[in-house]
């Protein structure tokens, strides 16, 4: 568990957001905390459109290969983990600290995209010439 000044961590998660998200490929989705007029009143269609985003983010999930790696955020603090993405129903959660959670997941993403370039450049190499090196 990480704590830090809340307006301070939900700036950050923000730019992590931010740079992740201009990884080619990636799945990431992110759940904001919704404001106090919406929590009274519910999901109101269009009228929620508009301000989707604006709320700090509360969790952010990442596939890539075999994980799906997770963020969650209160006030204050974030817990940090990783699920095996698999078939079978039993998932078993493992709990990492935040520098753990990072090296794993940049770990992931970049043998993640090692593996698409190569098989990009195979294809390419395929197409061009009919044959693959």
């Amino acid at each position: 568990m990480v704590r830090a000044e809340a307006d301070a961590l939900d700036a950050r998660l923000r730019v992590l957001v931010q740079m992740l998200s201009s990884v080619p490929g990636l799945e990431i989705s992110v759940f904001h905390r919704h404001g106090k007029v919406r929590r009274l009143l519910g999901d109101l269609p269009y009228v929620n459109d508009l301000n989707r985003s604006t709320g700090s983010i509360q969790r952010v999930v990442i596939a890539v290969g075999r994980y799906a790696y997770w963020l969650n955020a209160r006030p204050g603090s974030i817990t940090c983990g990783r699920d095996p993405v698999s078939a079978r129903p039993e998932r078993v959660s493992e709990m990492l600290t935040f520098s753990s959670w990072a090296r794993a997941l940049f770990d992931d993403i970049a043998s993640d995209n090692v593996a698409n370039h190569d098989s990009l450049v195979a294809l390419r190499e395929l197409v061009e010439h009919d044959r693959v090196d």
